[in-house]
């Protein structure tokens, strides 16, 4: 499709109103309605080569920043400029002085985009390869879908080759795959651009129009039966637990819209209504990498908390965390810096946060999942919580050589990790809760948090 295409296909029938000056060519741009709610749209029209980059650049700048005046949600769509045909390759721009350091040239782009980030929702979709400066608002959006063509890199193949002599395809350079999943940059990838527009319209659907408004409320139907939520809690600590089967169990039915999905897949960000009303999920997925927490799960966490904490949506820690993975490379790579990040913005998070403990919660994983000391505003945790410095298996390997006392203090830590109204009963806890509570739990507790008076209406950062 071609971006009036696209935008109509996004929009409400009959809503769009797009600006059709002079000046706009290159960009199309407009206001309209998704899902009956208000929004805009900045897209790259690639139909139009402008007479002047540099004067489309800058009414499409000076619109991003009226925005700023009358906030809603824009949606930025991103396909190959008409400039950049087979035979116009060129890597020089006219008006490349303007373009460059002129405060409505790309600079004021990237300007416009980075002061909208937390005070309403921004996001982009990717439908052809991007290169150089038509990148950097992509990543300065919320979230990112792409199609499976699509792609994004700084620097092109051929000067990639010219100036490093690197040789490499494109795929591992920028590909939409290689963003989902390793550098994470994209949350979806779709073959077909209308299931990116559906995504599109699916996330914003979370949202309220601005950052400080009520969030939404969304119809829903619930046919789960919430007395199955303990079937999902293995025998044993070591074994699989199906955290996924157990969200979209205890949320609203088809709800659960998870991002990054490809990406850290041992830490799920989601987002999920319960009776219609939304909040944002971080749970640990144990069937990825033992759901331990390295340096990418971190950065994955402490992005969407600060999306959610900028908006007011309510947070719903799900606690199966065995803690932080060992070892060279985790270290070398900055373990400690990221989950200190994360730490950082669970403590400094405005938004209410529940923090339930589903089943393991060891060491530094407790801060991870905003336990305890993270002072949420609700710590609760089901029957089978176990709550420890150590797991059983890797405490038991360190006694090996430990004195009598030692394994004697060991063992009295095991036994009472295993019993959650141990901690209940010195206060560290606000409840143990029945497994078959755990759906009403988190109903009562967001229920209270829909007005969006916690909103941060802090930037989303973009890493």
């Amino acid at each position: 499709m071609i971006a009036k295409e696209r935008a109509a296909a996004l929009f409400d029938p009959g809503t769009l109103s797009l600006d059709e000056s002079p000046g706009r060519k290159g960009f199309l741009i407009g206001q309209g309605r998704i899902n009956q709610r208000p929004a805009y749209i900045c897209a790259i029209d690639r139909t139009e080569s402008p007479d002047q980059t540099f004067l489309s650049f800058s009414n499409m700048n000076a619109f991003l920043e009226r925005i700023l005046k009358n906030p809603a949600p824009v949606v930025l769509m991103m396909d190959l400029p008409a400039s950049h045909t087979a035979s116009q390759k060129s890597p020089f721009p006219d008006d490349p002085e303007k373009l460059l350091a002129d405060r409505q040239g790309v600079g004021g782009w990237y300007y416009a985009l980075a002061r909208l980030s937390g005070k309403t929702p921004l996001v982009s979709a990717v439908f052809d390869r991007m290169g150089a400066a038509l990148t950097f608002p992509v990543a300065l959006c919320d979230s990112v879908a792409m199609t499976s063509s699509a792609g994004m890199s700084i620097g092109r193949m051929d000067v990639v080759q010219e100036i490093l002599k690197e040789k490499t395809d494109y795929e591992n350079l920028g590909g939409a795959a290689m963003h989902a999943k390793i550098s994470g940059s994209a949350d979806w990838v779709e073959t077909e651009e209308s299931r990116v527009l559906a995504r599109i319209k699916a996330y914003l659907s979370y949202f309220p129009d601005q950052s400080g408004a009520a969030l939404p409320q969304k119809a829903f139907a619930y046919s789960s039966n919430v007395l199955d939520t303990q079937s999902f809690i293995p025998d044993h600590p070591l074994k699989i637990l199906d955290m996924d089967g157990l969200i979209a169990t205890v949320s609203d039915d088809s709800s659960v819209l998870e991002l990054k999905e490809r990406y850290a897949r041992e830490m799920i960000t989601a987002f999920a209504s319960f009776d219609g009303h939304v909040a944002g999920i971080v749970a640990n997925r144990s069937k990825e990498k033992g759901g331990l927490l390295f340096p990418q799960s971190c950065r994955k966490a402490a992005r969407f908390i600060s999306l959610c904490d900028a908006f007011g949506i309510p947070l719903v820690f799900l606690s199966d965390s065995p803690g932080f993975m060992v070892g060279s490379e985790v270290e070398q790579q900055g373990s400690i810096r990221h989950g200190a990040h994360l730490f950082q913005t669970i403590s400094n998070a405005n938004t209410a946060i529940l923090s339930v403990v589903v089943r393991r919660s060891y060491t530094a994983g407790v801060y991870a999942m905003a336990g305890g000391g993270m002072r949420p505003d609700r710590f609760v945790a089901l029957p089978s919580a176990i709550i420890s410095i150590y797991g059983e298996a890797v405490a038991r390997q360190l006694m090996t050589d430990s004195q009598d006392s030692e394994k004697l203090q060991a063992d009295q830590m095991l036994q009472a990790a295993h019993d959650p109204e141990h901690f209940l009963n010195m206060g560290m806890l606000d409840a143990v809760i029945p497994f078959d509570t755990l759906r009403q739990e988190i109903i009562h507790f967001i229920r209270v948090h829909q007005d969006g008076g916690r909103a941060s209406k802090k930037p989303v950062p973009a890493i």
